[in-house]
């Protein structure tokens, strides 16, 4: 019995590292759960060193996961294929408080950037710090470099992060907000602002874009819906944006009439297709419905309503064929996004708090792309 048991504990294991796509979410009270996409059934529970997991990064070789977690800002690396924390610290104390916002990892996986505030205990009260531009290494565990940050450009908000982003060279670091500012990874200095509120691009003003890691775009791609409005009558308009971080470009593709809050987009493998949530109204009258894009044509497609939670998330499935709602709470609802239907409800047995993190195997990363 004892020899089976391991057997199938050591087959689960590898499972993680055996060519599957899987589901990452953090969870309370110190977890990360992973679940297999093609069967949406929990294979491990990760348990974490430090605290509660707020906000996870994928390291770009996709053998590594970053956590931050919220008791004295700790930092936890997680080998995915060994599906276990290999290295932990933290950067506060019961003297010190750090509150850390936003998080991205440069190409190397050796280095975090992120806006950190720090708070000192004195004898009579806490000394409130004001918010820096910190680069934190990983293997020294410390923050070794810190650069101010003008009171108009301290947007970068959010545990939850994509508010920062390191190019695939890893020279230049993308905060994003009211406007997106460019920095030096050298030496922290601001290289570049566009501007969102009065931008060049014509036809638009007061545009916003809130981009999110979407596990089928490449490296130097980040999509988002934009909204935005024209200039001559104000009319408020929505639709995709993709900004190359190389570039510095965007492409913009209009969809229709602004909706009082649209969620994270999430395409197709082929990107021909493209799924999001519409909200519109408040507490009873809230309303939510999946919206299904057509790329192609840049028009909307499909729409449906759905139950929707007073807060939730949404992401998709790496195939594009299905689209989940989760957190907060402890369901990971699946939906069939050929015809919008609820298909199950996984119960993940732990309060859910962070955003997904898919992590596609190598060959099917390639495919996708």
């Amino acid at each position: 019995m004892k020899t089976t048991r391991l057997a199938f504990a050591v087959a689960l294991a590898c499972g993680l590292c055996a060519g599957k796509t899987m589901l990452y979410l953090g969870a309370w009270p110190n977890q990360v759960i992973v679940i297999d996409e093609s069967t949406y059934q929990v294979v491990k529970r990760i348990e974490l060193k430090t605290d509660v997991p707020r906000n996870m990064a994928l390291t770009a070789d996709r053998r590594k996961m970053i956590v931050a977690t919220l008791k004295d800002t700790g930092i936890e690396t997680i080998d995915l294929a060994k599906g276990e924390v290999v290295d932990s610290f933290t950067l506060g104390d019961h003297n010190t408080r750090v509150w850390m916002m936003g998080l991205a990892v440069d190409p190397a996986g050796k280095l975090v950037y992120a806006n950190v505030t720090t708070s000192k205990k004195l004898i009579d009260r806490w000394e409130i710090g004001v918010a820096k531009l910190s680069v934190i290494d990983l293997a020294q565990h410390k923050i070794v470099k810190q650069a101010d940050i003008p009171a108009s450009e301290r947007q970068a908000g959010g545990f939850r992060g994509g508010s920062y982003r390191v190019s695939p060279d890893g020279k230049l670091l993308y905060q994003f907000g009211k406007s997106i500012v460019i920095y030096d990874t050298a030496t922290l200095k601001k290289v570049q602002t566009i501007e969102l509120e009065k931008p060049s691009f014509p036809g638009m003003e007061n545009l916003t874009f809130a981009p999110e890691v979407d596990p089928n775009d490449d490296a130097d791609t980040l999509t988002g819906i934009f909204n935005s409005e024209d200039p001559e009558v104000h009319r408020r308009i929505v639709g995709i944006a993709t900004f190359h971080l190389n570039e510095q470009k965007f492409d913009f593709t209009p969809i229709g009439p602004a909706e009082q809050d649209v969620s994270n987009i999430r395409y197709t493998p082929d990107h021909k297709k493209a799924y999001a949530v519409a909200i519109t109204g408040l507490h009873g009258d809230r309303h939510c419905e999946f919206w299904g894009i057509d790329v192609a044509n840049s028009k909307l497609a499909q729409r449906q309503e759905f139950a929707c939670r007073p807060r939730f998330s949404f992401a998709s499935s790496s195939s594009g064929d299905s689209l989940f709602i989760y957190a907060a709470g402890f369901e990971l609802e699946v939906y069939d996004a050929a015809t919008m239907k609820l298909q199950r409800t996984l119960n993940v047995d732990a309060d859910i708090t962070t955003q997904m993190v898919t992590v596609i195997p190598e060959e099917g990363a390639r495919a996708s792309r």
